[in-house]
């Protein structure tokens, strides 16, 4: 495949725009209009950390209630079909 020269131009490192980005020095406070502007974002942020912290204790909970009756039911189930009284 060949080039063509208006890609050659367009592809060019002279024609390709740099931005920088820099933080500001010292403290900054918190820009509560920011902050209300991107809210559904800072929702999704809180909502994922909490549901990334708590997920293995809810997991662990849960295993430890289901596991024995999963258990309970397998035996209860075992002992009708092999006749135990």
């Amino acid at each position: 495949m060949q080039r063509t020269d208006d890609q050659a131009v367009a592809c060019s490192p002279a024609s390709a725009s740099v931005t920088i980005l820099e933080p500001r020095s010292g403290w900054k406070l918190i820009d509560f209009r920011e902050l209300w502007a991107y809210r559904d974002l800072f929702y999704f942020l809180v909502w994922r950390d909490i549901k990334a912290h708590y997920a293995q204790t809810i997991l662990g909970v849960g295993w430890a209630v289901i596991q024995p009756v999963f258990c309970m039911l397998v035996f209860t189930d075992s002992s009708k079909l092999a006749d135990f009284p």
